[in-house]
């Protein structure tokens, strides 16, 4: 059934989503928006086609390839909580604006950051936390394995006290920090991802969940290593699914 209109989208990918006909050659599209600066980007598997000057940016892989620009950046701005990002083209980010600004707003509170904490930023991705919540402490370490964002994470921390560590988060982080806070994907921390978060000793651990059943397992054992739960927040980051974002925070 050919779809003329999503209304989940952002005005800027409705319009450009209109001009995406079928093209001979093109497996696959991904276009991205910065919904508050007005950047456009398209992701192509395939071949580019001709007029797609007017999609504002487009990068393209062939197979399994590293992207390279075609024309224009190969990233997107969005700006979150008086913080700018740059976003690549296969790097994550939430994908509701609006509901970023939330969860940072969230996580900021429960935390409280003072001026002489180190933060410690799982699953950093991009660095919206790193680089939001991360401009009120002493120093920041903003852990993330995925290669596709660690430029931009690297970017996107300047200006800040920050340390990257580009591997996996269970694979372990030396040292000490006052406050934590964890993203991770729907598989969740695990024992491992948790025994990283407690090994540095923090005050307050924020748990941002995009799966309600491995928030509760890995809620005992944070339990288990005497962190209690303070309050648990629903954010609905995704309208009209089922899909919910939960911010949880931890003390001891």
């Amino acid at each position: 059934m050919a779809i003329q209109q999503c209304h989940l989208l952002v005005p800027a990918l409705t319009d450009l989503f209109a001009r995406l006909d079928p093209v001979e050659g093109v497996r696959q599209v991904t276009i991205r928006s910065g919904t508050r600066t007005g950047d456009l980007l398209a992701v192509v598997v395939g071949d580019i086609p001709s007029g797609a000057e007017a999609w504002g940016a487009a990068v393209a892989r062939s197979g399994r390839g590293r992207l390279r620009a075609v024309f224009g950046e190969p990233f997107i701005r969005e700006e979150v909580a008086g913080a700018r990002f740059r976003i690549s083209g296969e790097a994550f980010f939430q994908v509701n604006t609006d509901g970023a600004e939330a969860l940072v707003r969230l996580v900021g509170e429960a935390l409280d950051p003072r001026s002489d904490d180190v933060l410690i930023d799982g699953y950093s991705g991009v660095g919206l936390f790193g680089a939001t919540i991360g401009r009120k402490v002493r120093k920041v370490i903003a852990v993330e394995s995925d290669a596709r964002a660690l430029g931009d994470l690297r970017h996107n921390l300047g200006g800040i006290q920050a340390q990257v560590v580009g591997h996996r988060f269970e694979a372990g982080v030396g040292g000490a920090w006052d406050i934590a806070i964890v993203d991770p994907p729907r598989v969740g921390l695990g024992k491992g991802g948790v025994d990283v978060v407690v090994s540095g000793g923090p005050r307050a651990v924020a748990y941002v969940s995009c799966d309600p059943a491995s928030l509760a397992r890995d809620s005992r054992y944070l339990a288990d290593h005497g962190y209690r739960l303070q309050w648990a927040t629903p954010v609905d980051l995704f309208p009209q699914t089922f899909h919910i974002e939960t911010v949880a925070v931890f003390t001891r």
